[in-house]
């Protein structure tokens, strides 16, 4: 299922560790993750999940 998408584009490269350490973010919270080279991530993150998202109630009509 495809939804809204985001890239986020940094000013500097992140240092090796803060790499690493966003890659283990990244992976933590997304159900879908590939890093095709070295900072390039492709991920699926439910918007519920780190709670940028608003539950909805089912429409029923």
């Amino acid at each position: 299922m495809s939804g809204p998408t985001s890239v986020i584009e940094l000013a500097e490269p992140l240092s090796p560790a803060a790499l690493l350490e966003f890659r283990a973010l990244m992976v933590g919270l997304s159900s879908h993750f590939d890093e095709k080279r070295p900072g390039f991530f492709d991920v699926n993150v439910s918007a519920e999940l780190p709670g940028v998202g608003g539950r909805r109630e089912e429409d029923w009509r």
